[in-house]
């Protein structure tokens, strides 16, 4: 399971969910899931009626085992159902607005650039210095906020522990999603806003005894996607202190090696099948966009 396997560097998920309270379990709880992807790919984070998130994935330069994220876009409808293009990168944690940049200083005489924070129409965007807040309608009365933060951190190898140095990268945080649909999509939108049942775990692992107390068993139940069961294992967040997180899943968010059952991917389907063909690409297998075609 994916605690054992994982390390700071790779695109690490830690998204927050609604779930039955069991007798030992209080207080909020997460999925802590990981995407490896693979590298030079464009991955769908979220896929709603009004908005649409896709991170590139590419191969860190001094540490060729991990795929880290370089660039977030965003593609968004207004309040007056007019289509956006938004893009941050982690070089220098730049931000566009439909191609335009952001800037954190005014600009120059007859520079083009839109100086932040930036507000127009339901779309802000605020850029700071290691990252970018943004807010989009998503088509309700409340927004969607996310923040793009562009940090660097040193990781190592996880099986021999050397340092490979510091890593330049980008991490996707949704600050405030609850109007996000049960329907939503995407690597990280499919588990927003849903009920998901949690109960201890009672069948047969490959764990050593003393982990028998800290599996649970995860029964999704998404108002499209066909039901799931899946094992994950109670251990805190990688970043995040004071958070709890329910660990599961392989590298890619699929099966693990140690239950048996109940075993269904973490995701629904594969991670290729989240795959667009690039930065400003809405559709893939699950993609619930509807607004594809004024974009």
């Amino acid at each position: 399971i994916i605690r054992n396997d994982t390390a700071q560097g790779d695109p690490l998920f830690t998204v927050p969910i609604l779930y039955t309270r069991v007798a030992n379990l209080t207080g909020p709880l997460h999925l802590c899931y990981e995407i490896h992807g693979r590298p030079d790919a464009y991955f769908n984070y979220i896929s709603d009626d009004c908005t649409s998130v896709t991170a590139h994935y590419v191969q860190s330069t001094n540490a060729p085992i991990y795929n880290i994220i370089d660039s977030i876009s965003i593609v968004a409808i207004d309040s007056a159902d007019h289509c956006h293009q938004i893009q941050v990168n982690s070089n220098g944690c730049t931000a566009t607005y439909d191609g335009v940049s952001i800037t954190r200083n005014s600009p120059g005489p007859g520079s083009n650039d839109i100086r932040s924070p930036f507000s127009h129409r339901g779309i802000s965007i605020r850029r700071y210095s290691d990252r970018v807040r943004i807010k989009v309608p998503n088509c309700a009365d409340v927004s969607l906020v996310m923040w793009v933060v562009c940090e660097t951190v040193n990781i190592s190898d996880p099986y021999t522990g050397v340092n490979l140095g510091p890593v330049t990268m980008i991490k996707f945080i949704i600050s405030r999603g609850f109007n996000l649909h049960e329907y939503s999509h995407g690597l990280i939108g499919q588990f927003w806003n849903i009920p998901i049942n949690v109960s201890s775990f009672n069948g047969v692992s490959t764990y050593p005894p003393r982990f028998n107390d800290l599996l649970y068993t995860v029964f999704i139940n998404h108002p499209v996607d066909p039901q799931r069961q899946f094992v994950g294992l109670l251990y805190r967040s990688w970043t995040q202190r004071g958070t709890s997180c329910l660990h599961v899943g392989n590298k890619q968010a699929g099966k693990i090696r140690e239950i048996e059952s109940p075993n269904d991917p973490v995701i629904r389907g594969t991670y290729t099948d989240y795959e667009v063909s690039g930065p400003f690409d809405t559709q893939f297998v699950y993609s619930v966009f509807k607004r594809s075609d004024s974009c």
